[in-house]
């Protein structure tokens, strides 16, 4: 491209997000730009327009953001629009990429609300809606099914974020369906509060869990003082009250534990224009780096990140109190290598037998886990996964996190798909060597 004809614009850089076909931000003489811009074709496509031209010259109707995109490089969004990261650009609040995400998670929360109210109150699920054919699926599919599920949803929903790239339809089709897991719903932009948009997103997305952690705490401390003050008090009743509020906690954490630390890294992602060295925020361009508000926010967000990258520490210590528990047959393991060592075992059982043998153990082992009542307060955590392997959810909640919020921090351009490719194929070959799941069929 012939820089001579572009004597307005001191530098040409990439958007900082997908969200501009080419821009000129005045004050600041910075440009932004895609190949279907500049590149020597004869067609220039823009959002409400189709230019021709008969060179290879920048067409200045094609240098400008996406509607409700402004600011440098068009990464910030316009009052009434908010950024979705499906679509990796700027949405209007009443558009149906805003309002749908919404309805779906609305939908969630309620069936969500409805299940936890049903188990709560001891009711089981009637057989006959089991045999009902839409829903006799059900009895196929286990909680380490739906994890496996969900984490896989919940990474697809942030590629085009974290790839810095747009998909076109139908995957982005389905792209849009899955935001409602990245919880930019839950955001303030759209209520017409005025200052910094994606200051008030990352504490309202940061502190909503908390608060409702509390609130569940208070439930549980009322909970068990009516329960201590009925005449049918019992500590088998208050242990059940206990188990049923730790599941609460712990399924709320497991939820959104990826898509909180998502925006927190998001809020601490700056980028840099070598030409004159300003620097902004990457999702937020309005928003200088070097300010003090920014500095003293940044602090609190480096708060919140110890406190929600702790989360999976603290269950790691929970399980470790309990560890014979979990794998009572640990011992008896590593006394049977001592004694067999590499050679076969004791008995000369033939690979049936053994075979046969282990999976009897297991099934007693597994038994006896879940009727054991001190284990129920962290059963979410294990259920689902061999006794020796009690603490995989821990690690499957960091490379969930690694995926979703810390991969763009490690490498930029095309080398971070290649990243992203590298870790999924060990992630893929540590779960097929380690075998985690109870099910083969979960693995």
């Amino acid at each position: 491209m012939d820089r001579s004809k572009l004597e307005h614009i001191d530098a040409i850089y990439q958007c900082a997000r997908a969200t501009c076909v080419g821009a000129v931000e005045s004050k600041r003489n910075v440009s932004c730009w895609n190949r279907k811009a500049f590149a020597p074709s004869n067609t220039s496509t823009t959002t409400t327009t189709t230019t021709t031209t008969t060179s290879s010259e920048c067409d200045s109707d094609a240098l400008q953001c996406l509607k409700g995109s402004r600011s440098i490089l068009c990464g910030s969004c316009e009052q009434g629009y908010l950024f979705s990261g499906s679509a990796n650009a700027c949405v209007a609040c009443e558009s149906n990429q805003n309002l749908a995400p919404m309805a779906i998670a609305a939908g969630l929360c309620l069936v969500l609300a409805a299940a936890l109210l049903f188990w709560v109150r001891g009711h089981e699920i009637p057989p006959w809606l089991v045999k009902h054919p839409p829903l006799s699926v059900l009895k196929h599919v286990d909680s380490g099914m739906l994890k496996v599920i969900w984490a896989t949803f919940q990474i697809m929903s942030t590629v085009q974020w974290n790839l810095n790239v747009a998909f076109g339809p139908p995957f982005s089709s389905l792209l849009g369906l899955l935001s409602a897991l990245q919880l930019d719903w839950l955001s303030l932009d759209c209520a017409g509060i005025k200052g910094r948009s994606f200051f008030q997103r990352v504490l309202v997305v940061s502190l909503t869990p908390i608060l409702l952690s509390l609130l569940n705490l208070a439930v549980f401390l009322a909970r068990r003082a009516l329960v201590s003050c009925s005449f049918s008090f019992s500590p088998g009743r208050i242990s059940q009250v206990g188990s049923q509020h730790s599941f609460v906690f712990l399924l709320l954490t497991y939820l959104v534990l990826p898509p909180c630390s998502m925006v927190q890294f998001q809020a601490l992602d700056c980028v840099v224009l070598p030409h004159d060295g300003t620097t902004f925020l990457k999702v937020d361009s309005d928003i200088d780096c070097r300010s003090s508000s920014y500095l003293t926010f940044r602090a609190l967000v480096i708060v919140l990140v110890v406190i929600y990258q702790s989360i999976p520490i603290i269950w790691v210590v929970l399980l470790w109190r309990v560890r014979d528990r979990l794998d009572p047959m640990r011992e008896q393991r590593r006394r049977r290598r001592e004694r067999n060592g590499d050679g076969p075992d004791e008995e000369h059982r033939s690979p049936l037998e053994a075979a046969a043998a282990a999976e009897a153990e297991e099934k007693a082992v597994q038994k006896q886990r879940n009727d054991d009542p001190v284990l129920q307060m962290t059963r979410f955590l294990w259920v689902d996964y061999r006794p020796e392997c009690w603490a995989f959810e821990a690690v499957e909640m960091w490379r969930r996190v690694m995926f979703i919020g810390v991969l763009p921090l490690l490498a930029e351009g095309a080398l971070r798909p290649c990243v992203g490719f590298f870790l999924s194929i060990f992630a893929a070959i540590g779960i097929r060597e380690t075998g985690p799941f109870i099910r083969d069929t979960t693995k």
